[in-house]
């Protein structure tokens, strides 16, 4: 995603978001919701990107946004997981992906590659 005004929306603990939008681009936006229906919200007004939803203990809401966004056919959602079996047709990254990592497979998002290239390259899960 190499553009110079990319939007995003984190989808799980404000703390790493923070983290993220103090390394990120300077013309890079990112929107944290807190709850379903605003992630929800935050999609359709903002029109992302990426989405990246944080798959842990402490986000009880991930499985819900992810499910609302797949249902109006939502696309480009990334999931942090370390369960990456329980989610269809999105690319995966570890949980604990340390955020170095995180950024550069945001920042090579929409890069040309075809989806196995970027998948094998930047270690997404390819099922979809």
């Amino acid at each position: 995603m190499n553009k110079i005004n990319a939007t995003i929306i984190y989808a799980g603990m404000p703390e790493r978001a923070d983290v993220l939008s103090n390394r990120l681009p300077s013309k890079w936006s990112i929107f944290t919701p807190e709850e379903t229906l605003e992630a929800l919200a935050m999609y359709t007004f903002y029109y992302p990107d990426v989405v990246v939803i944080e798959d842990s203990a402490e986000n009880d809401f991930a499985y819900d946004v992810y499910t609302h966004l797949q249902s109006i056919g939502a696309e480009n959602l990334l999931m942090l997981t370390d369960r990456p079996q329980m989610w269809d047709d999105v690319r995966t990254l570890p949980l604990h992906v340390d955020n170095i990592t995180l950024l550069d497979a945001l920042q090579h998002w929409g890069d040309v590659l075809p989806l196995e290239e970027t998948a094998s390259a930047y270690a997404f899960d390819t099922r979809i």
